[in-house]
């Protein structure tokens, strides 16, 4: 006998196999839909997305503002997908080309300083940072 889903309105209770035939999950339809629905909270497995970190070699330098005690630079890191591997970045002192330019913050002298938002408002506020400082 299948699962108890409601009474019939006669003196027994109908099951899965009595409304549609079948014993699948077809949310008991007489004429499952071809799409069945989407998995609940208990069926639904929990996916945890790895991004790829940048590649410190692999970038090009989209936008530079050089400022008395820092420059702010937006940077597209090849391979890298969130916000289409763009980062904005604030560095301490006068802009100088590196091969390698690592995102990250570190104890390193070459570690930014800030990190904001890869849009038009993170870019006015990395300018304000940067012009704090």
């Amino acid at each position: 006998m299948g699962l108890r889903i409601g009474y019939s309105g006669s003196s027994h209770w109908k099951t899965k196999t009595d409304q549609c035939g079948c014993s699948c999950d077809c949310n008991l339809s007489p004429n499952p839909s071809p799409n069945p629905s989407p998995p609940t909270s208990k069926t639904r497995k929990k996916v945890k997305t790895v991004l790829p970190n940048p590649d410190s070699l692999k970038w090009t330098l989209i936008r530079l503002e050089q400022l008395a005690n820092a420059h702010v630079m937006k940077v597209r890191y090849d391979g890298c997908t969130n916000y289409e591997g763009h980062k904005i970045m604030v560095y301490l002192g006068k802009y100088k080309h590196k091969d390698d330019l690592d995102p990250h913050f570190c104890e390193s002298a070459d570690s930014p300083v800030a990190r904001f938002r890869p849009d038009e408002k993170g870019w006015a506020n990395a300018v304000k940072f940067a012009e704090s400082l």
